[in-house]
């Protein structure tokens, strides 16, 4: 009888640790699965807070950014003053691209006297309502013609998006559509046309750029429009690699970096910065859609008409 009873006490407890471990079992189980619930939920948060570090940390180590008055203007006369006789702003109609550019080209053998600098342009988005529908997915040529424009007018806001953005979008966007036929892949020489024709302001065509030809421009006070094959451009924010084609503004430089408005990629796009060989890589234009094997060309925008 003792015997049974102890073997009862041992098959009891046997049972109740056995009840206990698929209890923590089940408890483990349950933890696990909420905390990836958690994780899960919090991923989009996690992410933006890791975006926005980042972004704090790139744009604290920039150069303060400065209007189109406070350029320094010995910087323009000294740097390009030849180089605006050699190169006349393109024709309205049928724009000429300049010859291909070398080293023996160079106006000046000295690099520019500023060795950072920072154009405040206004960022506007080519999505300004976060909507990458048609038109928008294709309005980056749009968006960097108008921030030139903007600079020029004297416009000192940081961002222009939302109704506003939208508003000057649309404007441009039915300009080219009865200019041209329409509005997609905007070459660079329809580009200087939109700029030229619509906007009102000088720019120019220069083939094959060096690094020096951008950093003289911007340093001059001149934004740069540069044309990309968008799959190499190393942007995080891109989203299915990049676009085939893509078009942003070079707005200042540091001695390794190029500081760009880029509309692609929503208000991140701002003092964006691209290592300079990357950018340079990355220039190539339209060519029917052959983009890699693109022109590598840029437009200068050199102010408003005379």
């Amino acid at each position: 009888m003792k015997g049974l009873l102890s073997s009862n006490i041992r098959s009891r407890g046997l049972s109740v640790k056995r009840s206990r471990a698929k209890g923590a079992i089940l408890f483990g189980a349950l933890l696990v699965f909420f905390a990836a619930a958690l994780l899960m939920f919090a991923r989009p948060y996690i992410r933006r807070a890791v975006y926005d570090y980042r972004d704090a940390k790139r744009k604290s180590e920039l150069p303060e950014a400065v209007t189109r008055e406070d350029v320094p203007t010995s910087v323009g006369s000294n740097v390009i003053s030849n180089e605006v006789e050699k190169f006349q702003p393109v024709a309205t109609t049928t724009p000429a691209l300049s010859p291909p550019r070398n080293d023996s080209d160079n106006i000046t053998s000295t690099k520019p006297s500023v060795t950072a600098i920072n154009l405040k342009i206004p960022f506007v988005s080519q999505a300004p309502h976060r909507n990458w529908d048609m038109p928008y997915q294709e309005a980056c040529e749009e968006a960097s013609a108008i921030m030139a424009s903007l600079y020029y007018q004297g416009d000192t806001r940081e961002m222009v998006i939302g109704d506003a953005g939208d508003a000057l979008l649309k404007k441009v966007i039915a300009w080219e559509e009865e200019q041209f036929g329409y509005y997609q892949d905007t070459t660079v020489a329809e580009t200087v046309v939109m700029l030229e024709e619509y906007f009102k302001l000088r720019a120019r065509i220069v083939d094959d750029p060096m690094v020096k030809d951008i950093k003289e421009a911007v340093a001059a006070g001149h934004p740069v429009i540069m044309p990309a094959y968008g799959k190499v451009l190393p942007n995080p924010y891109f989203k299915n690699g990049g676009p085939l084609y893509h078009m942003l503004i070079v707005k200042g430089y540091t001695e390794t970096k190029f500081i760009t408005n880029d509309p692609g990629t929503n208000t991140r796009g701002a003092d964006f910065t691209y290592t300079i060989d990357a950018l340079m890589n990355a220039i190539h234009d339209w060519n029917g859609g052959d983009v890699p094997q693109g022109a590598k060309r840029i437009i200068i925008v050199e102010g408003p008409q005379v």
